[in-house]
């Protein structure tokens, strides 16, 4: 199936009902696995971090289907968050929205930069557009396009501790063979030893173990790919 033509609005107060509809539709399984959906909290929180002027509605014939928000900031453009509503997953629309985000900014000499919840499986639409990941928080991995990140660090890596276009000077980084853990290279040793007690915190915890992004194995062959 064809990707379908959009257009964008801009958000009004008047989408708050729409807008916290599609949020519950496209976040809440998510954001279950990390911190549990309280309707009243979630609904609450909503409700204090409304703000249509910094988002765009996506209007697919005539329909609103999705919202993107986009930070245009003076040394990355930051993709906020986008949500596609269900009836119009998988079928392209968010890849095309994202790209389009990533052509515009690559005309103004800026980077695109974004940060999903390590459980969300948009991760794998992510980095199958281009973006790697530059650093994490306890929640959430940030992630920048590679490009950006190739274009910016040409003999280094990224230097997490600050954007994802400053660099760390590191000849290590530049030949290191050794496991790659969240983009850093570390001793094998090192690498090793800690798996085995994250291994055993997840098992502990979840009864199985879970991949770099928070998924099990078994659950990630199964799913496809969504599309926000």
């Amino acid at each position: 199936m064809p990707s379908p033509t959009y257009t964008l609005r801009p958000a009004t107060d008047n989408d708050y009902a729409f807008l916290e509809a599609l949020h519950t539709a496209t976040m809440r399984d998510v954001v279950t696995q990390v911190w549990g959906w309280d309707a009243a909290i979630q609904g609450a929180l909503f409700r204090r971090n409304f703000d249509p002027t910094r988002s765009q509605i996506v209007v697919v014939d005539g329909a609103d289907a999705g919202v993107i928000a986009l930070e245009k900031r003076d040394n990355a453009w930051f993709l906020a968050g986008i949500e596609i509503a269900p009836a119009y997953q998988s079928r392209g629309l968010g890849a095309r929205l994202i790209g389009a985000i990533v052509a515009e900014a690559h005309a103004a000499g800026l980077p695109v930069t974004l940060q999903v919840l390590k459980v969300n499986r948009a991760q794998y639409l992510y980095e199958r557009l281009g973006f790697v990941v530059t650093g994490s928080t306890a929640t959430h991995f940030l992630n920048a396009r590679s490009a950006d990140v190739a274009r910016s660090c040409p003999h280094g890596r990224p230097d997490r501790r600050s954007d994802p276009g400053a660099c760390a000077a590191s000849s290590a980084a530049r030949v290191d063979k050794r496991p790659v853990f969240g983009q850093q290279a570390i001793p094998h040793a090192v690498d090793v030893r800690w798996q085995r007690v994250l291994d055993v915190l997840e098992i502990a915890r979840h009864g199985s173990r879970r991949d770099r992004y928070g998924i099990t194995a078994k659950t990630h062959v199964r799913r496809g790919m969504i599309d926000q």
